[in-house]
C-alpha cells in the first residue's frame, strides 16, 4: 500500500476502490465527489477537503491534510464561508474518531486554542457546540 502522507496519491489510488458510473452523474455533488477522489491529496483545496469530509469520503486519507489546513488557519474557507472546513469536521461521526483519537485531540486542541479567532467568524455558540460534540467523542473512548 502507498503511504497516505506522501500526498502524491489520490483517495482512489490509496483505497484501491474505483467508482464506476455509466452515463451521466445523478447530481453535481456526486460528480464532484467522483472527481475529487482522483485528485492527489496534496492538490486538494480547502473546498475539496470540505466536501469530502462532509460526505465522509476517504477520511482516513484526507484528515491529515485537513489538520494541516486547520492548524494554519482554523477558519479556512472552502467555497461557502470562513470556518466551513472546521464545521465539516464537526460533522464527522464518532466511529471515525474512535479509530483516530490522536486526530480528535488535535482538532479539540485547535478549537480550544483558537476559540477567540474562530468566534470572530462563527458564533461563540457554534464554536461551543463543535467543541462539546468533539469532547463527547473523546470521553466515549
Amino acid at each position: 500500500m502507498k503511504k497516505a502522507d506522501s500526498g502524491k496519491y489520490s483517495i482512489e489510488e490509496l483505497s484501491g476502490e474505483r467508482w464506476k458510473f455509466d452515463g451521466d452523474f445523478p447530481s453535481s455533488l456526486i460528480s464532484r465527489c467522483y472527481e475529487y477522489r482522483k485528485v492527489p491529496l496534496n492538490q486538494l483545496s480547502a473546498d475539496h477537503l470540505r466536501l469530502l469530509v462532509s460526505q465522509g469520503i476517504g477520511l482516513e486519507y484526507v484528515m491529515p491534510f485537513v489538520l494541516v489546513q486547520l492548524k494554519e488557519n482554523p477558519i479556512v474557507e472552502g467555497s461557502y464561508y470562513p470556518g466551513d472546513l472546521l464545521l465539516a469536521v464537526g460533522t464527522v461521526d464518532s466511529g471515525y474518531w474512535k479509530k483516530n483519537p490522536g486526530q480528535l485531540q488535535i482538532i479539540i486542541s485547535i478549537v480550544q486554542n483558537q476559540s477567540t479567532a474562530i468566534s470572530k467568524e462563527l458564533s461563540s455558540n457554534r464554536v461551543e457546540q463543535i467543541l462539546t460534540k468533539l469532547q463527547e467523542f473523546s470521553s466515549n473512548d
